[in-house]
């Protein structure tokens, strides 16, 4: 069974707001019958202004048995910061949503879209990218690069 990943776009909005209500009842292990329709078009908003934006980008992964079901998401925000020393451009990257359906983890889903949003930010010239981890799984980040300093994590790309 094969993957494919592609930036996500407004044909994929309805979807990517399922995904995200998925990700709230699983993360804070919330029942099927509490009502997020308050959550989601919150959500619906967010994804449709983003979509748009040219300083985030959203990347799903869909099963090639059925290329409308979204089994993977991630996305990359770029913003602006003082320069630093270490980051004399300025410029930043946040890594957003990273999530595999769980009939799906463990195949490398995670690992490639996080591969693709990191490869992006380097292609943009972005030298730091963070991210929050709530799960305190950062493994996989950490073999990406990342290092932690209390629940967000930094990768400096060269």
């Amino acid at each position: 069974m094969g993957y494919s990943y592609r930036k996500a776009s407004m044909s994929n909005l309805r979807e990517l707001v399922d995904v995200e209500i998925q990700v709230v009842r699983y993360a804070n292990q919330l029942p099927e019958d509490q009502d997020l329709s308050d959550l989601g078009n919150l959500f619906f908003h967010y994804y449709e202004q983003t979509l748009r934006d040219p300083k985030h980008v959203v990347l799903v992964c869909l099963d090639s048995g059925d290329d409308k079901k979204i089994i993977g998401v991630g996305g990359i925000s770029f913003y602006s910061i003082m320069p630093t020393y270490q980051n004399l451009s300025g410029t930043r990257a946040q890594i957003l949503n990273l999530y595999t359906h769980q009939d799906y983890q463990g195949k490398g889903i995670a690992s490639e879209l996080l591969r693709l949003l990191l490869e992006e930010a380097q292609r943009r010239g972005v030298q730091e990218v963070i991210l929050e981890s709530n799960s305190g799984q950062t493994a996989l980040y950490e073999r990406s690069g990342f290092t932690k300093s209390g629940n967000t994590l930094l990768c400096r790309l060269k």
